[in-house]
């Protein structure tokens, strides 16, 4: 079975305080590079599709000339909403592909070892995510940031990227995808729709989404404690 993967790249990020932000550089790289590394050291993936931002695709490509990612496919464009970026990227994958993973540009830390058990997981079972068991207090409250009630985290996981797929189905569940009620926030909300199941692959939490500017201070200390380690 061949797999794919689609680096989701296209964000804008407003929370970050920066549009260039997978370009951002962590211990002397860009985010994006890490993703790359890690993506082209996974025996199982043999294509990398790269979804970009129209502000970020010049920077994007220049770098991609610097150095060298031989499983790098192909650069698109991505969209205004996530999924719609993912779409973008589903579209150019070759057709004797059976499965693809999806992974954030924001989460840098990802390791391979995530990359291949998620994969193998979707292999045996159609889909899988890397997640982690909540382990906070979650509170639901209402529009006066009043307290409703204490939410039981039991049986909660926080979910991840990356996210595996066996790529007919995702496909058909993108089709599918303009009936459903709520926001589209990752591709195994649309297996869930189609009833289909998806199996937790558990993370680790050193897995973190560079969201705001507080979190590439932590990415930065992880990443080079895991260089020097090495």
């Amino acid at each position: 079975m061949t797999t794919a993967a689609v680096i989701v790249a296209a964000g804008r990020g407003d929370r970050f305080g920066n549009r260039g932000k997978i370009m951002t550089p962590i211990c002397g790289r860009p985010m994006l590079a890490w993703s790359l590394d890690t993506l082209q050291a996974v025996p199982a993936v043999r294509d990398i599709v790269i979804v970009v931002a129209d502000h970020t695709e010049a920077t994007v490509h220049d770098m991609l000339a610097r150095e060298h990612w031989s499983k790098v496919l192909m650069t698109v464009q991505g969209a205004e909403l996530r999924h719609e970026s993912v779409l973008a990227g589903l579209r150019v994958i070759p057709d004797d592909i059976d499965h693809v993973v999806i992974h954030d540009a924001a989460r840098p830390l990802a390791t391979s070892d995530a990359f291949d058990t998620c994969i193998a997981a979707a292999q045996e079972h159609g889909a899988a995510i890397v997640a982690t068991p909540v382990t906070d207090t979650l509170k639901r409250i209402d529009e006066h940031g009043q307290i409703i009630e204490t939410v039981d985290r039991h049986a909660l996981w926080a979910a991840q990227t990356p996210q595996a797929f066996d790529l007919a189905r995702l496909r058909e569940a993108f089709d599918h995808a303009a009936t459903l009620r709520q926001a589209v926030t990752d591709e195994a909300i649309l297996f869930e729709s189609m009833g289909w199941p998806v199996r937790i692959v558990p993370g680790n939490r050193e897995n973190l989404k560079v969201t705001v500017p507080e979190d590439l201070v932590f990415a930065e200390f992880l990443l080079r404690r895991r260089l020097d380690a090495s």
